[in-house]
């Protein structure tokens, strides 16, 4: 996650109009952007799709339909979110594609250096370290609202976002829910984050996770089905989904945990079960996570509930 979260927007079609340059409609087929015949050097899951990068620059996308549709270029790096996707070509320029409705996709002008897309907004990383978030139009929370400073790293969530500073500091913003729900269904603590010296964070629905200097994996916020007791050992990656979080052993082992249930909603579809084998990398969703192979082949696993299965675990 990048990220993976509650999917509380529809995807609304006016005329001829299309949101973040692709055309935002839920029938949608699948376009043909010349399937990538080469290997996936980038990987990430949203809640109902995921999009890979291959080592030839091209974007493939599959799961909900038109989520799938990522547009044509060179790119180095994608972030799936809820209902929208965003990519930054080799350049450093950024393209938002999918649902629009709080402004999520329309990516300001300029070169970054990591993008990351959540369910209401997205941010972004530039050459400087600043981190510039946008969307939120109608459900703000104050994850819009980055802090100054210089930055390594940045993951948007739902209603929060988390950077992580030069100096290997977290800082945690939004959660400020006062206008859009209430305080008990909405800041379970996801932007307090521990002190310590960290190199990576990876923020979802209600929960926020990251990865220190030793390898070991803190994570905070909700607990509701044992996402954020992480599993003793030494880890090279870490990504938080909306009902699991899933992290890479420096074995290149994958481990998910969490999945339980909570006040009568249970979040098991199998997304904590991981394929054994060696991977590079893991990414979580919400009923899925998928991982990459040492030779670029993507693996998903999970997508055990019907109503949220739209392929997506059907890697290609």
């Amino acid at each position: 996650m990048a990220g993976c979260f509650s999917f509380s927007s529809i995807c609304i079609l006016v005329g001829s109009m299309t949101f973040g340059g692709m055309a935002c409609d839920d029938q949608a087929e699948p376009r043909d952007t010349g399937r990538i015949s080469a290997e996936l050097v980038a990987l990430d899951a949203g809640r109902i799709h995921n999009c890979g990068v291959g080592s030839d620059g091209k974007l493939l996308c599959w799961g909900k339909p038109y989520l799938s549709n990522p547009p044509d270029g060179d790119f180095v790096r994608v972030s799936a979110g809820s209902s929208h996707s965003c990519a930054m070509d080799s350049g450093g320029r950024l393209q938002c594609w999918g649902d629009d409705e709080q402004g999520q996709c329309d990516a300001p002008d300029g070169q970054f250096t990591a993008v990351s897309a959540g369910e209401y907004h997205t941010c972004a990383l530039d050459g400087m370290g600043q981190v510039t978030c946008w969307g939120c139009l109608g459900k703000d929370a104050g994850q819009c609202q980055a802090p100054e400073g210089s930055f390594s790293a940045v993951s948007a969530g739902k209603l929060h976002s988390c950077a992580v500073d030069t100096d290997g500091q977290l800082q945690c913003w939004g959660c400020d829910c006062s206008d859009l729900e209430t305080p008990d269904t909405c800041d379970y603590g996801q932007c307090d984050p521990p002190s310590g010296t960290f190199s990576a964070v990876s923020v979802a629905n209600k929960h926020s996770c990251a990865l220190n200097l030793d390898g070991e994996i803190i994570c905070w916020g909700a607990d509701l089905w044992g996402q954020v007791v992480s599993p003793q050992g030494s880890f090279s990656m870490v990504s938080a989904g909306e009902y699991q979080t899933c992290a890479l052993s420096t074995d290149g082992t994958v481990q998910c945990w969490g999945c339980g249930c909570f006040d009568g909603e249970c979040g098991d579809a199998g997304q904590c079960t991981a394929p054994a084998g060696i991977f590079k990398s893991v990414t979580a969703g919400s009923y899925h996570g998928c991982a990459l192979t040492a030779d670029g082949q993507a693996k998903c696993w999970g997508c055990g509930i019907d109503e949220y299965e739209f392929g997506q675990c059907d890697a290609p």
